[in-house]
């Protein structure tokens, strides 16, 4: 079976087939420079949402210095530097035009690892992701892909279910809920596959705090991500609402039409019979009235033509 005429040749499956494991082969090499999946738990992913969104980072390392952690604040706004889109293509421009091309390539290195961890929460997109990951012998990376994705799609469930029940607010808690849901399963499992504690998410972030509970930056790193939750959920429940909506207002546009007004009908026969009134007035009547009040005339007229002819 061929696909096509391409470059003057019937390309083949044999043609196919060795492009995609050309592709394949790409793909690998240059993942392999890459940080390594599996050193970005959910936990460092979250940190990473805490360093590189704009004004997010900025609060973060003024929290940092009013609790008198300068360190943490000025590590903050590095890893700003070197995740935020934009910034961070800046960033590598200057380092290059200051003739350090290495520091330009770890730049870009961070913001790429950056990147693939916010792919990774992403559903659908994740699970494909893992899959391909998978396929290419990174078991870590498929790992990370597939616990974010399918987090995501437990702070989604939540918020659906939350809203339903609470409105906004059901959703917001239904959402981190949801996702601390998701982080306890995900613990329990990879912790029994790994033989050893291996916590994630909320668990990991508390689990952190524990250890070091003077740490601003972890505290702020954990509000973040209840308030990413929270936010994720209830715009679930705003999605579901607006198609709610929407279905109601079809179902109302698209209702059978009015039936035609009753015509109107000047009958003084009509008038007699039906309202006891000699007068000649305009009457709404509907179609089955109107046939019997014309039987009626037709029968009077027949009976006042058979007196005549009998006369």
């Amino acid at each position: 079976m061929g696909f096509g005429h391409i470059g003057g040749r019937d390309c083949t499956n044999s043609d196919v087939s060795a492009f995609l494991v050309r592709i394949c082969s790409t793909i690998k090499r240059f993942t392999k420079q890459l940080p390594a999946c599996s050193n970005l738990s959910s936990n460092s992913l979250d940190k990473a949402m805490s360093d590189w969104l704009p004004g997010v980072s900025q609060l973060k390392s003024a929290i940092q210095l009013l609790c008198g952690d300068a360190e943490g604040a000025k590590k903050t706004q590095e890893n700003f530097s070197r995740q935020c889109p934009v910034v961070s293509q800046l960033r590598s421009t200057i380092e290059l035009a200051n003739g350090d091309a290495t520091a330009a390539l770890q730049t870009q290195k961070e913001f790429l690892a950056t990147v693939n961890e916010v792919a990774n929460q992403v559903p659908i997109v994740g699970h494909v992701k893992g899959m391909v990951h998978y396929a290419m012998g990174d078991n870590d990376g498929g790992d990370n892909a597939m616990k974010s994705s399918s987090r995501t799609v437990g702070v989604l469930a939540g918020g659906a279910g939350g809203g339903f029940v609470g409105g906004p607010v059901g959703a917001i808690v239904g959402g981190i809920k949801g996702g601390l849901i998701m982080d306890g399963v995900t613990t329990a499992v990879d912790s029994r596959i790994h033989g050893h504690y291996r916590p994630t998410g909320y668990i990991e972030q508390f689990h952190e705090i524990k250890k070091d509970p003077t740490n601003s930056g972890l505290w702020f790193d954990t509000a973040v991500s209840g308030v990413l939750d929270g936010w994720t959920g209830l715009g679930e429940h705003a999605n579901n609402s607006t198609k709610l909506k929407d279905k109601r207002n079809k179902v109302i546009y698209q209702s059978p039409p009015i039936s035609e007004e009753p015509r109107e009908i000047k009958s003084n026969l009509y008038n007699r019979k039906f309202t006891g009134s000699d007068s000649i007035t305009d009457v709404k009547i509907d179609d089955d009235t109107d046939n019997i009040a014309a039987s009626i005339v037709g029968i009077g007229t027949g009976a006042v033509a058979v007196l005549a002819l009998n006369k």
